[in-house]
């Protein structure tokens, strides 16, 4: 990772495909944080216990959430993404978290969500009616002018109300996703991984002025109102450490600074 600035100031996401499983604090967490190091953030509505379910009022994951713990980024409502309809009607309903509510217009067709960038995609949730036909929906995904309806995996997670994830091995990125025999839908979900950078190791190669505001660990707090920030110096740099291997898909980085420059290399 390489930075083409004189001064670093950044809040640090890495998201990662996948999660095995989620272990419960051992010892208290501070209000909004859970896990075996209280190191995964509370995305719920309302609050999460201790284990990072949801409770209180409103027991579901904010919009940008979803997923166990709700500690997957919704690609399908992240800033610059747009959802339309081969009938023109309003999508709220598809990303409102409520499997209650589905779609009522017998001529809706096909649900097209398409991003102002491009995209890595691995898998997505449908949410079906009860007396939906599984077998009936289809995904295209494009890339630019092409598109390709591709041979994805499908599980049926639940029964009540069905729910597929559908999982994709792509050659390309996406910028365009297409589901076809959408009568049915109710909601939609699609990953952008988990942010697996917050709390973690993190060191950087000065701090502006020495001060504590400054220091590197703001870069991994999950508050975009605290950045890290170093000297004026000619080669910045910051270092995450990750305590295991993970297959790493998307890097974020937000910026206090409106004019700077960033070069970023992953390997993976």
């Amino acid at each position: 990772m390489h930075f083409q600035h004189e001064m670093v100031s950044v809040e640090l996401f890495i998201f990662s495909v996948v999660w095995a499983f989620f272990l419960p604090a051992l010892e208290a967490c501070g209000k909004g944080w859970f896990g075996e190091a209280c190191q995964f953030k509370c995305h719920c509505q309302s609050d999460c216990d201790k284990e990072g379910l949801c409770i209180g009022n409103n027991p579901r994951c904010e919009n940008l959430w979803f997923g166990t713990r709700c500690q997957y980024q919704d690609l399908s409502t992240i800033s610059g993404a747009t959802m339309t309809t081969n009938v023109n009607q309003n999508t709220q309903w598809l990303t409102d978290r409520n499997t209650q509510t589905c779609n009522n217009d017998t001529n809706l067709q096909s649900v097209t969500i398409v991003w102002n960038t491009e995209y890595w995609f691995t898998w997505m949730r449908i949410v079906l009616k009860s007396s939906a036909h599984l077998k009936s929906i289809d995904v295209q995904f494009n890339q630019h002018s092409t598109s390709q309806m591709l041979n994805c995996k499908k599980f049926l997670l639940s029964t009540s109300s069905p729910t597929l994830e559908i999982h994709c091995t792509l050659e390309f990125l996406v910028r365009q996703i297409t589901i076809t025999a959408a009568a049915d839908l109710c909601d939609i979900y699609i990953s952008g991984g988990v942010n697996f950078a917050l709390r973690q190791m993190v060191r950087q190669s000065s701090s502006y002025e020495g001060s504590y505001s400054n220091f590197a660990l703001h870069a991994v707090d999950g508050d975009l109102k605290t950045f890290s920030h170093t000297e004026h110096e000619p080669r910045p740099y910051l270092f995450l450490t990750l305590p295991k291997p993970r297959l790493v898909n998307r890097i974020v980085l937000y910026n206090r600074m409106f004019d700077a420059c960033f070069t970023i290399s992953a390997v993976s």
